[in-house]
């Protein structure tokens, strides 16, 4: 069967060598080595079947031999120096006489087994089984540019999947790419969390906006602070370090879940609400009225035992609480929490994120968020969807991905970290362990890997890795692959723009990919400075309306 890809033209050498899953081999035909780069396919024949393999290194060397001959009867050994090489190949899999691959490899090559590189159309003939609904196309193979690169869609996004890359190695059009594969899907449903509101223009989503402080118009996405949990309302209002913030956590508890009750008793919620009630229930409530309740108990004066007047348990205990949730209520920068927030929207947010009636790539610009309050609001985002995806009936349940970009501002390591950070990241952390039981998948993007949870990282069974030339990132991949591919990384440095090498479940093998270029890239925010400085007027800004946009905490439409 595979005899005609198993020639001497194509022959490059025999193993020497077998170590588990990596064999060496030394060359015996040098013109065929020379052929061969890092990452190449090579096939090694063991009857009936073959073995893929991916070249890993390359050594020539300068080789001394005996030549032997006979002068005048005599027997003479002539040393003689001769260029010969070796090459170590990491094993992938096996393909049987059907041309089907398996990453299973139930025979190991043996000494002597002969080394090849691959036919084109022996690659293509292989590579292009199994092409069912499932797949999708992401580009091609770098070494072999006519043919397709294709991943499976279920274990792509149910699985998690992580696309990495320093900055202009193309992250951004490498997921408007994968956004346009997945947008002419009939039920497809991926939120794209933006932070800097580069997809935020893409005519195949749907957009929604965090509204900043001069935001009227457009699809906007309130975010009442009662859907907050107990825990975000705490560290958005009080200073753990000061003497009374024990008393202050009590009291603002028992205010919110007071307040709590009295709405579910005006509304027509059915009463089993009001009996599973906890201080984390998204139910609305007053922040005006909890202001007013602690403002009353940092007056309190309690008659005492002698009949005379003191100050009360909490007097004068709450007066830095009671400033700073003030202080958050005039702030313009949260008027997405704030504003309206007494009415029970929530079911217009969730059909807003989440229906998929509207089209199928939703787009959550969170570039005007405060910077403080950002990791709480993704979490709180990312919270609503994991628990609607949970609480909904199975047999009505619609998978969802979420598209986290820039992962490494709010999903850091938990060390050193704040308590606001630290509770969007075990959010997240929930969520790439047991999303997939209900539907909830995760890809995140990120140009720092280094940075982020390595909880969620250890998650991701895809990993994308665009151009990476920091050392501590180079660091962080290397751990996510097995042990036999770790060589792989020494490539990372070198690739090309929208180049990337390839790992997890959802391809047949490691492989170096050339992605497909987006037909609509994102907005870029990148500025050419030397196109700039020659061809721009020469003017100063405006630094007036600079200043007043800065004032505001708004840019002037």
């Amino acid at each position: 069967m595979f005899k005609k890809y198993t020639t001497i033209e194509n022959f490059i050498g025999e193993i020497t060598d077998i170590n588990l899953n990596k064999v060496t081999v030394t060359a015996k035909n040098l013109d065929n080595l020379r052929r061969l780069q890092i990452g190449h396919f090579v096939i090694i024949d063991i009857f009936p079947d073959i073995i893929i393999g991916i070249v890993d290194k390359l050594n020539f060397v300068e080789a001394v031999f005996s030549e032997l001959f006979i002068d005048d009867d005599n027997m003479v050994r002539n040393p003689v120096q001769q260029k010969t090489g070796t090459v170590g190949i990491i094993l992938i899999g096996m393909v049987d006489q059907g041309f089907k691959f398996n990453r299973s490899l139930s025979r190991l090559p043996t000494v002597n087994s002969g080394a090849y590189n691959i036919d084109l159309s022996l690659f293509e003939k292989i590579f292009s089984q199994g092409q069912g609904a499932s797949q999708f196309r992401v580009g091609e193979y770098s070494l072999f540019p006519d043919i397709a690169v294709n991943v499976d869609g279920n274990k792509f996004f149910q699985r998690h999947a992580a696309l990495l890359g320093s900055t202009g190695a193309g992250k951004s059009w490498a997921v408007t790419s994968i956004l346009e594969k997945a947008k002419d899907l009939e039920a497809s449903n991926m939120i794209v969390f933006d932070l800097h509101g580069e997809y935020s223009e893409l005519n195949y989503a749907s957009c929604v906006k965090i509204p900043g402080p001069d935001d009227r118009i457009g699809s906007l996405l309130h975010l009442p602070y009662w859907l907050l949990d107990s825990g975000e309302l705490i560290s958005m209002f009080i200073d753990s370090k000061e003497f009374t913030a024990h008393n202050q956590v009590s009291v603002l508890q028992a205010a919110i879940n007071r307040h709590k009750k009295e709405w579910i008793k005006s509304s027509d919620l059915s009463e089993d609400i009001m009996s599973s009630l906890t201080i984390n229930s998204p139910v609305p409530f007053s922040i005006i009225d909890v202001l007013e309740d602690l403002k009353r108990l940092n007056n309190e004066m309690t008659q005492g035992s002698t009949g005379r007047l003191k100050q009360g348990q909490y007097y004068g205990q709450l007066t830095r609480l009671i400033s700073r949730i003030n202080n958050k209520i005039n702030d313009k920068r949260f008027g997405f929490l704030f504003n309206n927030s007494m009415h029970d929207i929530m079911l217009d947010i969730v059909s807003k994120i989440l229906s998929i009636e509207s089209l199928n790539i939703k787009v959550i610009d969170f570039s005007e968020v405060p910077s403080e309050m950002l990791p709480n609001i993704i979490g709180l985002v990312g919270r609503l969807i994991y628990q609607i995806q949970f609480w909904t009936n199975a047999s009505d349940r619609k998978p969802v991905v979420l598209v986290l970009d820039e992962a490494h501002i709010y999903l850091p390591s938990k060390e050193h970290q704040n308590p606001a950070m630290i509770r969007s990241i075990k959010t997240f952390e929930q969520i790439a362990k047991e999303g997939r039981k209900y539907g909830v998948g995760m890809f995140v993007i990120s140009q720092r890997p280094s940075d982020i949870s390595d909880t969620i990282l250890s998650q991701m069974s895809n990993i994308v890795s665009l151009r990476l030339t920091n050392p501590k990132d180079q660091a962080t991949i290397q751990k996510l692959m097995p042990d036999s591919l770790g060589g792989l990384v020494e490539n990372l440095p070198v690739l090309g723009i929208g180049e990337a090498v390839f790992i997890g479940d959802a391809v047949p093998f490691p492989t170096r990919v050339r992605l497909d270029k987006p037909k609509q890239p994102p907005l870029s925010n990148t500025i050419d400075f030397w196109d700039e400085w020659q061809h721009s007027e020469r003017k100063d800004n405006d630094f007036k309306e600079t200043i007043n946009n800065m004032r505001r905490q708004g840019r002037t439409k």
